[in-house]
């Protein structure tokens, strides 16, 4: 289930991806850290800070805010990204994403949603998840994204 009207935005292109890593740590360990959304910024690049919105604790609905860069990818992208990110922000978007737990299931999987706002709708829009998986004292993570930037025609 979606939080944002996707028919609203003509997509142009939806990019998805995957990565994966073996971390020597316990699974528990490591969806203990991974669960705890106001650490990202330790390890992922772009993230400056993790705020949450909602209040309670760290469940499905939960919200954030988020405030972040771009991403670490080669300069031509970037400097696309921004212009993009800019032309954006001129025409009302907001200056930081937002994003919302969509799934928890201790150690195994984490996966949540996050969009740039603008007025009722939004720039961009993402959903991302990790999957975990034990493997002989250490874990395998996995993490996905799709990533749906709406038409700049309109």
């Amino acid at each position: 289930m979606s939080v944002l009207d996707r028919s609203a935005p003509v997509l142009m292109r939806v990019f998805q991806g995957q990565a994966a890593i073996f971390i020597q740590a316990p699974v528990e360990t490591v969806y203990a850290y991974l669960v705890d959304f106001q650490r990202h910024p330790e390890w992922a690049q772009n993230l400056g800070k993790v705020t949450p919105t909602s209040t309670g604790s760290t469940e499905v609905g939960a919200t954030f805010r988020c405030e972040e860069g771009p991403p670490p990818v080669p300069l031509g992208t970037k400097l696309k990204m921004m212009a993009h990110f800019m032309s954006g922000v001129f025409s009302g978007a907001k200056t930081y994403s937002e994003a919302k737990i969509t799934a928890l299931e201790m150690n195994q999987r984490i996966a949540w949603q996050a969009w740039i706002p603008k007025g009722d709708d939004f720039l961009s829009f993402a959903e991302w998840e990790f999957s975990l998986e034990a493997q002989a004292g250490a874990t395998r993570v996995t993490q996905r994204f799709r990533y749906a930037p709406p038409d700049p025609r309109g």
